[in-house]
This record gives C-alpha cells, sequence and structure tokens, in this order.
C-alpha cells in the first residue's frame, strides 16, 4: 500500500476548470484552478465554456493585471 504523500504527488496540480461571464455582449472565459473555482463563482461568473452556452466564435486571448491573482488571460468569444 502507497503512502500518502505518494498520493498527492499524483494529483493534477494543473487541473483547471473553465469559468465564462457576459458583458457587452461578449462572453469571456477563463480557466481557474480547480482550487479557486469557488471564488471565482462567487465573484465572477458561471461554470463551463463559451461554447456551452452558444458561442462559436472565439476572437482573441486578453490579459489584465489583477491585485489578488497578478495576471489573468481569459478568451473573448
Amino acid at each position: 500500500m502507497g503512502s500518502s504523500h505518494s498520493y498527492l504527488q499524483n494529483l493534477d496540480a494543473t487541473a483547471v476548470t473553465p469559468i465564462h461571464w457576459l458583458e457587452d455582449g461578449l462572453c469571456l472565459e477563463v480557466a481557474v484552478p480547480d482550487g479557486k473555482v469557488h471564488m471565482a463563482l462567487t465573484h465572477l461568473g458561471v461554470a463551463g465554456s463559451c461554447s456551452q452556452t452558444a458561442y462559436t466564435q472565439f476572437d482573441y486571448k486578453k490579459s489584465i493585471m489583477t491585485p489578488i491573482e497578478g495576471e489573468v488571460t481569459f478568451g473573448v468569444w
């Protein structure tokens, strides 16, 4: 039986959940680390991608600086 330490090493530290919100007719989507999804849903939008809400054309990526997370890059649909 392996130790819990080896189990923790196998966890995917880069797992993300797409979160999106609507603004001025655009859908904005960001990949949020799974450990911060609750905070993003509380302050930002809803889980899921823009393509799941009928937006079919990805336009560009945009980055902004935030006081808490630093640089955040999101897709504009």
